[in-house]
């Protein structure tokens, strides 16, 4: 079966490069902000800030510069909607928080991670297509492998969620670690893809060009 190949015009058309440089940026809002209680930064009864909402923005902004890019292009927007109303559901629980909601506030935030696991997932399987044929088989091997790393978040949260009450505090910095250190290589791939759009850009129009000519 022939994989689905990346939409040549999306590439030329350079909204390649600006959606995943766009990915790129929107990964960073994705760090867990340590304010009220750091364990799991489950709330305390004071202000707090849920930055990931511009991360979903972001996310969709980029999707919407590469509609036809890929296949895999319309289950991430959906993915991204998704994301994004369960921002709204984890901002009304925060502000509604009472005696025994703490529970759904931690399933909305494993769900928001589950869910960006699928919308890194999605991107993986575009920036490997993407490089196959850029024929840079180094970034579409890292893609491959890099599209797992969202899981290691994701289990830790659900182990700590399981044994809540045996976790030491110290757990929630080694978690905002391991985030960081997963977004910075994400991070570091959506910057290599962002390239590789724009070389292929570059060098599109001369090989079109000379194989008018050679017609």
């Amino acid at each position: 079966m022939n994989a689905p190949q990346p939409d040549a015009e999306s590439v030329r058309a350079g909204s390649c490069q600006k959606a995943f440089r766009t990915m790129m940026w929107a990964l960073i809002f994705f760090v867990p902000v340590p304010l009220g209680d750091l364990l799991f930064f489950v709330p305390a009864p004071i202000p707090n800030v849920f930055p990931d909402v511009i991360g979903w923005i972001l996310f969709l902004i980029a999707i919407q510069m590469v509609p036809r890019l890929h296949p895999a292009v319309g289950p991430m927007r959906l993915l991204a909607a998704f994301g994004l109303a369960l921002w709204v559901g984890r901002t009304i629980a925060f502000h509604n928080m009472q005696a025994g909601t703490e529970n759904l506030y931690l399933l909305l935030y494993l769900s928001t991670w589950a869910v960006l696991m699928l919308v890194v997932w999605k991107a993986c399987d575009i920036i490997a297509h993407l490089a196959a044929a850029a024929k840079a088989d180094s970034v579409a091997q890292t893609a491959r492998r890099r599209r797992w790393l969202c899981v290691l978040p994701f289990l830790f949260l659900a182990l700590a969620a399981n044994f809540r009450d045996r976790v030491p505090p110290a757990a929630a910095f080694l978690f905002m670690f391991l985030v960081a250190c997963v977004l910075g290589l994400l991070m570091g791939m959506m910057a290599q893809t962002a390239r590789i759009c724009t070389l292929t850009t570059q060098t599109q129009p001369a090989g079109t060009e000379s194989g008018k000519q050679a017609n």
